[in-house]
């Protein structure tokens, strides 16, 4: 059984994730990085064509308490965020033309609150106040966090007062809309409306790809420095990936041949064709099947509107012309009934070959159904241009 504490600790981890994917497509700048437990939980630093540098500090906080949340006055997680930050910031002062000091949090942090009050305070007034509650709350503190507080009072009074004025507070998740974070994400993303359903598995593989990457750099012990071109990268690949396989053939068993076979109370040529060159009922059966996965599947993509005829023309031309160099290419038969045979079962199996997976509109397919069908729905229809045979005996003129 899992631990509370082993439990806070994966969300605590899992939330940083998240909240750095939220910066990731939220961000509105080209030249901008991003980092996981670097300087801070987050952190997204800007580089402007001027070259202006500007840097946000994230501290994330999830908790999972039905009340409070975790910036409370006395608090732990405020006073050690605010002595680090002050440890740093001269030296960011340095390097960086603005800074922001970001408190997020999944709680909601009430009015009246220091993490409140030093967000607010935008004037001089409202930060020489601010900085006067600040200090008379830290000498409130008592017990283990009262080393700390003193330590954050004991930094020189511009400090304080240049931390205030750059604190952020982001409570209930600090997205804009107001939505969780994952939500937010998601909608960030900017998944077409056809896909949208597979908006959930888009967003975890982004969010494993971060994983990964944390795992990677961590395990090597350097810093996590990531840019959005590999995710919007990433993002195009699975968008793209998923209408391939909305409009391409799906597994068999989904298909509705099993309908199509119910109803299905006629000849069929290509099927004469395979009792000719002597295919047991097994064969003939499982030929049948195919036949019908491919036409319902074919139904199905037409009804689509994304695979165009001139898709379907291009794909009879490819496998009509495989056919031709196949039954072309062969040694002759020896003249008699059993070495005509022999020539005619190894073209059809040449043909039917499992390796072999025709395009369609210019995508890979996967499966072999969706081939095999196809060949035989050419060997069904005689009088079209693209007429297979698997015996002498059913050619016609225009194969002649």
């Amino acid at each position: 059984m899992i631990t509370q504490e082993a439990g806070s600790k994966f969300l605590g981890f899992l939330y940083q994730i998240e909240r750095a994917l939220y910066r990731i497509f939220s961000s509105e700048h080209d030249s901008v990085v991003f980092g996981i437990e670097t300087a801070d939980d987050v952190v997204e630093e800007i580089c402007f064509a001027n070259g202006e540098l500007q840097i946000a500090f994230e501290q994330d906080k999830h908790s999972l308490d039905i009340s409070g949340q975790p910036y409370q006055d006395s608090s732990k997680n405020l006073w050690h965020t605010l002595h680090i930050w002050l440890s740093k910031l001269e030296y960011s002062k340095v390097k960086y033309d603005k800074i922001t000091y970001c408190l997020v949090t999944n709680k909601e942090v009430g009015q009246n609150t220091l993490a409140r009050t030093l967000s607010e305070a935008i004037t001089n007034d409202q930060v020489t106040s601010a900085l006067i509650e600040l200090k008379k709350q830290g000498k409130a503190i008592t017990g283990a966090v009262k080393i700390t507080a003193e330590k954050v009072l004991d930094f020189p009074e511009d400090q304080l007062k240049f931390l205030i004025e750059n604190v952020l507070l982001l409570d209930k998740h600090g997205t804009v809309s107001g939505l969780n974070t994952k939500h937010a994400t998601i909608n960030l993303l900017h998944i077409p409306t056809d896909i949208k359903e597979h908006s959930e598995s888009i967003y975890q593989s982004l969010l494993g790809f971060l994983v990964d990457k944390c795992q990677l750099a961590w395990k090597n012990k350097i810093p996590l420095e990531i840019s959005k071109e590999s995710f919007s990268n990433l993002l195009f690949s699975e968008c793209n990936k998923i209408k391939r396989k909305k409009f391409t053939e799906q597994p068999r068993l989904r298909t509705e041949y099993k309908k199509y076979l119910q109803e299905d109370n006629t000849s069929h040529v290509f099927i004469e064709q395979l009792q000719y060159i002597g295919k047991d009922i097994e064969a003939c059966n499982r030929a049948l099947e195919n036949y019908w996965a491919f036409y319902s599947e074919r139904v199905r993509l037409q009804d689509s509107g994304e695979i165009p005829f001139s898709a379907w023309e291009e794909r009879n031309d490819e496998i009509y012309n495989r056919w031709l160099d196949i039954s072309t290419n062969l040694p002759t038969a020896e003249n008699n009934h059993d070495g005509k045979m022999i020539r005619f079962e190894k073209i059809y199996s040449d043909t039917l070959d499992n390796n072999y997976r025709a395009s369609l509109n210019g995508s890979f397919t996967t499966h072999s159904y969706f081939t095999h069908g196809n060949y035989h729905a050419l060997a069904n229809n005689q009088d079209k241009d693209y007429y297979i045979y698997w015996h002498d005996d059913y050619k016609t003129k225009g194969n002649n």
